[in-house]
């Protein structure tokens, strides 16, 4: 009955903390028994074994509940089993083995003089492998306990290893990043390969032709064998991966990290399906089920979970490569373009000092909104654009103009009866307004100050003084409670909109913040730097969360797609650029511009991209499938 009570409770608190955990099939808690430290699923997914501290849990599957608990007198690192036999590897070098079946202990292998690190078997059932901090790999007879063969020279700790499906391959590795790979026959090395970075875990496909590899710097490298090259990188893991798998049906990797989360990723595609985060404490082991439909999981703080793998949870997007239309008009640069709410409408501004209104769907120039047409060698003139959510004001505001003696302004538009409801003198850098549609914010570069005027009215009720430079790039969180800032002092700041206060400061970039986006559900920030890297962080903590280096040149701009699966950059390479938000992939590359792509927009409904350029014409790229309705972070709703 206490056991019981004990399983209730931390339900009822996962509940809580993280609200709908539908796909945690079930949830235990280790009361006495210590961390796991290692677990498995037998062959034929009947039991799950895990090692807690001197202990070796094997629960049924998919109930958990405990078939037996095995007992040793030393502290147990590291476990395999199968669907007859549990090995244990200790602390102190010994090797314990049961019989699953009976439940008896068949002895303790002796040999190794350091920690077991890592056990095999292959698939004959016969032997056990072992790998030591002794730097040996040990053959050891389970029949006999007889060591059958030792290798050894090899003057580096065994960390990990892993053995192919038909137990003709063993790799072996090491932390400087050294990975050896066997052949078992034979009983020697046939090939090695480097990481050039310190390693933690490998885990080798079925058929033994790729191997995944946890790196100490947070990301997963995916080799070929044959060829020895690297596949992919998969970062998005902010601390040391310290766990890896390949599925057994080589659909899936799993990694487990020090940064509290499990994830699982599209072996094909490389693509981030889902992160699994049950407790705030470390990660310890995950490990996925031989039909590859759960996943097992243990944290610090001693909780167990099991969860579901869903089918066809991998997204599809077919976004043409070459725009649907391109618009030209424009004499200058193109420095901002918006999507109006309803799809319908495309807003462009650029350097000549033009508002221009064109039709999304055809494609043809409407108006020149402001009636205005400004010299085109006034090259200092800088302007941004916003619409409201309802589609009925737009702000525009200029750093520059020509015939005002290099003053520019801010001004507010009715866009449905073209009437200028206000404006203002001044070096207006940025804008946009709020989602409900009471507040116009503006950065300046004069004083790098941040002014927030009522949006009807033109009232000041507000200055921000913080950044040290010109404010670049200003966005609002769909929930009002935010406004995240970018400036070429190098940082971003976040502020809370109703107060004015200063909640964070972001450092980080080496070069100017020339844009933010926040992603739909408030929670992360995306920012794109002269210095050539989009980074994310998170938006509650401040915490840097992950870099990406496209190698692209100078990020201009950077936006969320509205279902918050992708989001989009322009860069200085003249390339529109659309990545996948779980994995930080690249999901295609948008080719047609002839010059620095400056501004980027997704129109609400997620069917096209807008993006201006240097060339001074605006493109329209069409989506021709939008993402599958199926929720690609499906395994928890909070995603890291």
């Amino acid at each position: 009955m206490k056991y019981f009570v004990s399983v209730i409770l931390i339900i009822l608190i996962g509940v809580i903390v993280y609200g709908d955990l539908s796909e945690v099939d079930k949830l235990i808690y280790s009361t006495n028994e210590g961390v796991v430290k290692d677990a498995q699923f037998t062959p034929n997914d009947e039991y799950i074994v895990a090692a807690l501290n001197g202990s070796i849990f094997v629960y049924e599957y998919p109930s958990l509940r405990v078939y037996t608990i095995f007992r040793s007198d030393s502290l147990l690192i590291s476990i395999c089993a199968n669907d007859n036999f549990v090995v244990a590897g200790s602390s102190d070098g010994k090797i314990y083995a049961w019989n699953l079946l009976t439940k008896e202990q068949l002895g303790t292998l002796t040999g190794h003089t350091k920690q077991i690190n890592a056990l095999v078997m292959p698939p004959d059932s016969k032997h056990v492998i072992s790998g030591s901090s002794d730097k040996t790999v040990k053959i050891f007879e389970l029949a006999t306990g007889k060591c059958l063969e030792t290798f050894d020279g090899l003057e580096k700790e065994v960390i990990d290893m892993d053995i192919s499906s038909d137990g003709s391959t063993l790799v072996t590795a090491f932390r400087d990043g050294e990975i050896s790979i066997w052949d078992l026959t034979k009983k020697e090395i046939i090939k090695s390969i480097e990481t050039q970075e310190a390693l933690n875990c490998i885990s080798l496909s079925s058929d033994g032709k790729y191997l995944a590899v946890g790196l100490e710097n947070s990301s997963i490298t995916l080799w070929d064998l044959d060829k020895e090259s690297i596949v992919r990188n998969m970062e998005w893991h902010s601390d040391s991966v310290i766990s890896i798998e390949i599925t057994p049906d080589n659909k899936y990797i799993l990694s487990g990290s020090k940064d509290k989360t499990a994830k699982l990723w599209d072996f094909e595609t490389g693509m981030l399906l889902s992160t699994l985060k049950i407790q705030e404490s470390g990660l310890t082991v995950a490990t996925s089920s031989h039909d590859s439909k759960k996943i097992f999981t243990a944290s610090e703080d001693m909780v167990i979970a099991l969860w579901k793998i869903e089918d066809n949870m991998i997204a599809s997007m077919d976004i043409n490569k070459k725009p649907l239309k391109s618009l030209v008009g424009h004499l200058n640069r193109v420095s901002s373009v918006k999507i109006t709410p309803d799809s319908k409408k495309i807003l462009s501004v650029s350097a000549e000092g033009s508002i221009k209104v064109w039709d999304l769907e055809s494609a043809k120039y409407i108006k020149n909104f402001n009636g205005e047409l400004w010299p085109s060698n006034s090259l200092w003139t800088y302007y941004s654009l916003a619409i409201s959510s309802d589609g009925t004001y737009s702000a525009f505001g200029n750093f520059y103009n020509y015939y005002s003696e290099g003053k520019g302004s801010l001004r507010i538009w009715d866009f449905r009866t073209s009437k200028l409801l206000w404006s203002l003198s001044g070096y207006f850098t940025s804008v946009a307004i709020s989602p409900d549609n009471n507040y116009c914010i503006s950065g300046f570069s004069s004083d790098g100050k941040i002014k927030i005027f009522e949006l009807k009215t033109g009232k000041l009720t507000m200055t921000l003084e913080g950044h040290r430079g010109i404010v670049s790039t200003i966005v609002v969180s769909n929930d009002n409670r935010h406004v995240v800032s970018g400036s070429n002092d190098n940082t971003i700041k976040i502020w809370e909109l109703k107060s004015g206060k200063l909640l964070n400061t972001l450092q980080g970039h080496s070069g100017d913040v020339n844009s933010v986006a926040i992603s739909p559900d408030g929670k992360y920030i995306l920012s794109g730097s002269r210095d050539s890297t989009i980074k994310l962080w998170n938006i509650s903590s401040g915490e840097l969360l992950g870099t990406i280096f496209p190698e692209a040149g100078t990020i201009y701009s950077i936006v969320f797609s509205n279902d918050g699966k992708y989001f989009v950059t322009g860069t200085g390479d003249g390339k529109v650029r659309i990545w996948n938000f779980y994995s930080g992939q690249i999901m295609n590359t948008l080719e047609g511009h002839t010059g620095a792509v400056y501004c980027v927009a997704v129109s609400l409904d997620d069917k096209y991209i807008v993006s201006g350029s240097s060339d001074n014409s605006v493109k329209i790229w069409g989506i021709s499938e939008e993402i599958s309705d199926k929720d690609t972070s499906s395994a928890i709703p909070e995603v890291n």
